[in-house]
């Protein structure tokens, strides 16, 4: 199977931040926000956004107070990205706050804060097209670690509690949905951030409001990791101590597999964005205690790099499940549809990126 292509791509502006947040709106255009400057030892409320296409960044409508950084930003529908709660100075106290920022009309927008207590390092993530997902985190006063996980309506600027995440309490995890779920993964128990990271990734289903405990990460533990989507599979990639590696979930599978190390430095506090259907930006982090980078690179990978367990060569064919193969697919009337790539599973198939159930294509080896 491939491993991945890294590039490095054009930096961000400066300055150079660390534990900033950001998400896509759009296959193009990824966001970054808030973070941290190590100059000047305090938060910023910059926003910048990136062009895949032409490899080049533009500064956008200043956030709003307060300046923030370890938040985390969800992208509900196609125009609106949230920045929820994150860490102040002096002495990184969490915050509720929850902040729209319009692409059309590059501004941002307070919105109803998230319930339940102030935090930092929380995780997030989107599911469907008027939902998202805050859970865990870091509170102050007192100091601790959380569990707890609310829902967000875009439609209704409004939140309700859902169950909790299974044990262990976090901080500092990457948080990512894929298809009608949302995932957890790794982060620290400390609820001052001093401790190694732990390696469990954690799955919520709305429809039941029930979580289940899922593979856990390979070697090494790790927390604020960068976390992304690309079809059906999710993405870690770096966290602390500071590591290069990228690790990638198989959905399908409920399985790990190590992929091509980030190019260095290794990093911590990174945001990570997917672009398209094969292409994750990891920006950002820091590279040691006391250094803040402006590093933007691309993950890619292909879109029809192999051909697994094919046989006969040519003609109609069982499709291992979670082979990435160019298929002629014809549908159910025998209609040609075009070469296309196929991901099929036990019950789905993604064609051209689209998220298909039931899928009863006949499907026959080029």
């Amino acid at each position: 199977m491939p491993d991945g292509v890294w590039t490095s791509r054009t930096d961000m502006p400066l300055p150079a931040r660390e534990y900033p947040g950001g998400s896509n709106i759009g296959e193009e255009e990824g966001y970054v926000c808030y973070g941290y400057d190590n100059i000047t030892n305090d938060e910023i409320r910059d926003t910048d956004e990136y062009n895949r296409v032409g490899d080049f960044w533009s500064n956008k409508a200043e956030a709003p107070v307060p300046a923030r950084m370890d938040f985390r930003a969800v992208t509900i529908g196609d125009d609106k990205m949230y920045a929820f709660a994150g860490g102040t100075s002096p002495d990184q106290s969490g915050t509720d706050d929850n902040d729209e920022y319009s692409k059309a009309g590059d501004s941002w927008t307070n919105k109803t804060d998230v319930t339940g207590y102030d935090r930092t390092g929380p995780s997030a993530f989107g599911i469907g097209t008027d939902t998202a997902y805050v859970c865990s985190g870091g509170r102050s006063g007192p100091n601790q670690t959380m569990q707890d996980c609310r829902e967000y309506s875009q439609s209704g600027d409004s939140w309700s509690t859902k169950a909790d995440h299974p044990t262990p309490t976090r901080r500092c995890s990457a948080g990512f949905g894929i298809g009608g779920n949302g995932y957890i993964a790794g982060g620290t128990t400390s609820a001052n951030d001093t401790t190694n990271g732990i390696q469990d990734l954690d799955r919520y289903t709305p429809s039941g409001d029930v979580w289940l405990s899922m593979s856990d990460l390979p070697d090494p533990t790790r927390k604020s990791p960068g976390g992304c989507t690309m079809l059906l599979s999710g993405y870690v990639q770096g966290g602390k101590d500071y590591i290069q590696d990228c690790d990638e979930y198989d959905s399908t599978e409920n399985q790990w597999s190590n992929k091509t190390d980030m190019p260095a430095p290794g990093r911590t506090g990174a945001t990570s964005i997917a672009l398209g259907d094969n292409d994750c930006y990891c920006m950002g982090g820091k590279s040691d205690y006391n250094t803040s980078i402006a590093d933007c690179d691309e993950f890619h990978m292909p879109a029809v790099p192999w051909i697994e367990n094919l046989s006969p060569s040519n003609g109609q064919i069982d499709v291992p499940v979670d082979a990435n193969i160019e298929f002629d697919v014809k549908d159910d009337t025998g209609v040609d549809q075009n070469t296309i790539t196929v991901k099929v599973g036990d019950d789905f198939a993604i064609v051209n990126g689209v998220f298909q159930t039931g899928f009863t294509g006949t499907i026959t080896a080029i």
